[in-house]
């Protein structure tokens, strides 16, 4: 996760056309940087940058040598339209500030939304449409505040719901309708307590969370929110078969310890794999139709790589950085398979006797600062632990926007009603950072076309927030809460919520 920056992005200059672009990269970083469509069109070649192996030198000193000098992408935008303020985006329209989004539309500060129209502030939501503060959740229609659901049509402020229509404040139910706090209501009452929590008033807004908060942490805790697997240990995952310690996945078999797969075969150890189809893939991060891959990072579409970087359709290659449509390249050096099948061995035996074969790219070669990072949201280091470790910290102070017209946040109306466009025009400063944020046209039209607050806080503290309710990618052995029996669940031993296994959570909510 430290070799990727998911979230931040800057201005700074292409070091091709010396114009402003959009990057993942500060302007700081020791890199070569282009605009997107530079990267990707032909008007320069990695295999320009290449060299010899030196069997003087260990091959991390060598590749990081070559990682200083072959351009790299700007930001990862791929066949979208109006998208240019995005992280990590693909096959999606009109969307703003988010980060690994696909096939999605109308979708602004939200975090692993695929096949979204109409979310803003969501998480790792698919297939869901007017979606609002939502985490985990899958096939979901009007949704606010909801979390670990799905097939859900007009529920807010509830928690682990399944195939639920018109329902607030509850958690635990499968199948139901009309249901607020839990209990049946009817459908005037439906209708007359979401006109009273979703009326555009920020105080009512609040109480209604408060009290959603309440509701979650008395709730019921599944152990593991796993869906049609078999043999699988890991939280999130979906049409898995056979998997170990793996989380947030989908159509997975024979898998351990990796984090974030789709349609991925013996995997091993890796970040994001998937995307379309992936097998064998061994300690990498960033992996999309490729197999065969052992210590690689963003590769696409390769085959028997080791060690390569931003490879695009190439097969055979090692240690190579930028490489497009290769074959049998050894530090972007091109050579016969002959060769290459000679020379690989020998850098591996080398390698060997260094201490470095076996091993990921240490931390001194990662892209990004490990506070620039996925690891940073997941796994939170302090300066001083992550220079321990070896990694790099951007210690830059950030700078803050100026804008002609700021508004305090409490300042604004507390009704979305009295909000006119000429807010547009001004900037909130965020009641917790005291950073500035605008509200976007798109965003205005979502609030009031749900009835929906203003937000007060700076778009980044609302996705620190969201990262916290998730728990962390860790496994323990607890007491069901019902049953007594052990069980495998992501909530450590000691925290107090109540957790049942899967067999006791079936039984509470069917």
């Amino acid at each position: 996760m430290a070799s990727r920056n998911e979230w931040k992005l800057y201005r700074r200059t292409c070091d091709k056309t010396k114009k402003e672009i959009i990057s993942a990269y500060p302007p700081e970083s020791p890199f070569t940087v282009y605009r997107n469509d530079i990267w990707w069109g032909d008007s320069w070649d990695a295999l320009t940058y290449g060299r010899a192996f030196d069997f003087v030198k260990p091959f991390f000193v060598q590749y990081e040598e070559l990682q200083k000098v072959v351009p790299r992408e700007g930001t990862s935008v791929f066949r979208s339209e109006n998208c240019d303020y995005n992280s990590h985006i693909r096959d999606s329209k009109n969307c703003y500030m988010n980060s690994l989004i696909a096939t999605s539309e109308d979708t602004h500060f939200s975090y692993w939304i695929e096949n979204g129209k109409d979310v803003i502030d969501c998480m790792l939501t698919n297939a869901s449409t007017l979606s609002y503060e939502c985490v985990d959740c899958d096939k979901c229609y009007d949704v606010t505040s909801l979390e670990e659901s799905r097939n859900c049509n007009d529920c807010h402020f509830c928690f682990q719901l399944t195939g639920c229509d018109h329902c607030l404040l509850s958690s635990n139910l499968a199948n139901r309708s009309y249901y607020l706090r839990n209990a049946p209501c009817t459908k005037e009452e439906f209708a007359a307590a979401k006109t009273a929590l979703l009326c555009g008033s920020y105080a009512k807004w609040k109480d209604a969370r408060a009290e959603y908060l309440r509701m979650r942490e008395a709730s019921v805790h599944r152990a593991l929110h796993n869906l049609n697997c078999e043999n699988v240990i890991g939280d999130h995952m979906y049409n898995a078969k056979n998997c170990l310690r793996c989380f947030d996945g989908h159509d997975a078999e024979d898998c351990t310890q990796s984090i974030s797969m789709a349609d991925t075969k013996d995997i091993i150890s890796c970040y994001s794999a998937g995307w379309p189809r992936c097998e064998q893939i061994y300690f990498s991060a960033v992996s999309r139709g490729s197999i065969d891959l052992a210590f690689c990072r963003y590769t696409f579409f390769g085959n028997n790589l080791r060690y390569c970087d931003s490879c695009i359709s190439c097969k055979h290659c090692f240690g190579c950085i930028g490489l497009r449509h290769k074959e049998y390249c050894i530090l972007n050096t091109q050579y016969t398979k002959e060769e290459y099948e000679k020379l690989v061995p020998q850098i591996i035996d080398h390698m060997g006797k260094t201490g470095e074969w076996g091993e990921f790219f240490p931390p001194h070669t990662m892209p990004f600062s490990y506070n620039e990072s996925a690891a940073q949201d997941y796994l939170p280091l302090s300066e001083n632990e992550a220079r321990k470790m070896g990694f790099t910290w951007r210690d830059t102070p950030e700078e803050i926007p100026v804008a002609k017209r700021v508004i305090t946040a409490a300042s604004l109306p507390d009704n979305i009603d009295d909000m006119s466009d000429d807010l547009l025009q001004s900037a909130i400063q965020c009641e917790k950072s005291g950073k500035p944020f605008k509200i976007v046209k798109q965003e205005l039209d979502f609030y009031r076309r749900m009835r929906l607050p203003l937000p007060r806080l700076h778009p980044t503290e609302r996705h620190r927030s969201r990262m916290a309710r998730r728990n962390p990618y860790q496994l323990w052995i607890r007491k069901c809460t019902k049953c007594g029996q052990d069980t495998w669940t992501t909530y450590a031993p000691e925290r107090p919520e109540m957790v049942a296994c899967e067999e006791c959570y079936l039984k509470e909510i069917y």
